[in-house]
This record gives C-alpha cells, structure tokens and sequence, in this order.
C-alpha cells in the first residue's frame, strides 16, 4: 500500500519557499477574498487589510489564482494569472476584482443525491492547476440543489480541473463527497452511506482501553479510524488502511501497554469519566486532478 501510494503520499517533504506579499482591490465589506500561489494561499476579508502575505511558495513559475466571494448573493469575480515566479519578498501587482483582468466566474446547478432529514450541508470549491497545486475559491451553506461557480472555460487550461467539496451533516455525524472536473457543468453527486455506529467496549487496563468494533460500508473501503478522549485532553486513535485490515469488518483497540518498560499509564486518558469518540472511514476512486475521481469519507461520534 506504501508502495502504491507513493512516498510523497505518506512523507511530504518539509515546507521550503519563498515569501510573496501583495493586495487586493475591488473588495467589500461583505465579501472575501482569497489568494493562491502554487501550494500556498491566503485570505481577505473586506472588512479588514486588503494586504496579504503568501509564505513557503514553491520557486518556479507557478499558477495565481485569485477569487472574490460575496456572502449576501453580490456579483463573484475571479483573476488567473499563469506563470508567475515572483522573487523571494516581493511583491505581486495589486489584484483588483474589478478591474480589465477580472472575469465573471461560470455558474451551474449541482443535485446533491442521498441527503437526509437534518443534514446540514456546506460546500466549498477548489480549483487545481500546474502541478496539480490546489487553489481554493471559496465556502458557503447549500442544500439538496445548488448554483456552484468556477472556472469558465476560456479561462482554463486542459490540466485545470474543479474540486467540488459538500460536506452533510448533524450533531453526531458527517458525510463528505468531493469530486474531481475539468469543466463546471451540471451534474448530480451522491453521498456515500451514514458510517454505522460502533459497538465500544471497555476492555481491561489501569487507564481507559477501549475498543471499537463495526463493518466499513463499500463507499469507505480504503482507510479507517478510531478515537476517543477523556475531559483532561488526554486522547487515543488508531488508523489503519483496508489492506490492513483484510476486509470490512473492523476491531480497533487500544493495546494493554502497562507492562511496557517506559510507559506511563497517565499518558492515557482515565479510567473514570466519560469518554468522547469518534469513528471515521474514506475510498476514493481514481486519483486527484484526473476527471471524475471522487473521494467519500464518513464519520460518526458519540459518548462512552
């Protein structure tokens, strides 16, 4: 599984760049700006600075992606520019949304299939361009059917793709959805299954050792977790990957490590107390920045 995954995959290297600082124009009080440069960006509020500072770019020409969202429906704008390899400190020409650079975002109507009664849904778009860098657009609450805006397509480049993000949830649960598009045209998302509750049992030990058992439901087949924490910020968890496992049916406990010389039973949380958890799980299906992958992920906590 390492090896398919990919090294970087699993140990990216430390973040190296340079710093890159600028401003943007053409932003109201209600609306919010954000900046991206390679793998780093930044964030505008109107009713704040219009100055921004981008730490640890890439060196390189790297694609700037630039957006303005309005939080009351106002009008969204957006400025690519490509290539851009600013000097260590410098500093980037002011981004002005309404200016001759500026463009109107595309819009289309997403269904979102599968959403149950009390789910609250919020979505967010990302945009991914050379070196599959991700930039973000923006944030906001939606429901069953949405407009999504994006990129328009004389404004792309053939390895631009759209990342749509919709996350559903309650108090006690979330199911997250995002797929991969090069154009923004209407389309229909499903979300994957409600992640099952677990069966948590207290297994014995000097401290709290518990243990979940549930089965991964076919959307989430890739990875999986489990954890828990007591009242004093002392919290567990324990991840493992399909492969790992052998199959959908899942034990994950926290292992008796009392008799282990150097350990110390208070680093784990007590015995006493109640203790909240938590039980995640995603797949994927394809990989990013290739058209149509999608990625599901699913969550469900509780109190012991």
């Amino acid at each position: 599984e390492f090896t398919a995954g990919g090294t970087r995959a699993f140990c990216p290297p430390p973040p190296v760049g340079k710093t890159v600082n600028g401003s943007v124009a053409g932003v109201a009080v209600t609306d919010q700006a954000t900046v991206s440069l390679g793998y780093s960006s930044a964030t505008v509020s109107g009713f704040g600075s219009l100055a921004f500072q981008l730490t640890q770019v890439p060196d390189g020409a790297q694609d700037l992606v630039a957006y303005r969202h309005s939080s009351v429906g106002g009008p969204e704008s957006a400025i690519i520019r490509r290539n851009q390899n600013i000097p260590d400190n410098g500093t980037i020409t002011t981004l002005d949304f309404d200016g001759v650079e500026a463009f109107t975002p595309a819009t289309a109507t997403m269904t979102l299939n599968g959403l149950l009664g009390g789910e609250q849904v919020f979505r967010s778009m990302g945009y991914q361009v050379a070196n599959c860098a991700t930039a973000s657009l923006y944030g906001d609450m939606g429901g069953a059917t949405f407009t999504a805006f994006g990129i328009p397509s004389g404004q792309q480049q053939p390895t631009d793709f759209h990342g749509l993000l919709v996350l559903a949830s309650t108090s006690t649960g979330i199911r997250i959805i995002q797929q991969y598009n090069h154009s923004l045209v209407a389309r229909t998302l499903t979300l994957g299954a409600v992640m099952p509750t677990p069966s948590i049992t207290l297994l014995a030990a000097p401290y709290e050792r518990l243990e979940a058992d549930y089965t991964l439901p076919g959307d989430y087949q890739r990875s999986t977790s489990f954890g828990y924490q007591d009242g004093a910020n002392k919290s567990v968890a324990i991840t493992a990957t399909f492969g790992y496992l052998g199959g959908p049916s899942t034990t994950l406990a926290l292992p008796d490590f009392s008799a282990l010389s150097g350990w110390d039973n208070n680093w784990a949380p007590a015995s006493a107390g109640v203790a909240h958890w938590s039980v995640s799980a995603g797949g994927f299906s394809g990989s990013p920045c290739t058209e149509g992958a999608t990625g599901k992920s699913a969550q469900v906590s509780g109190t012991f």
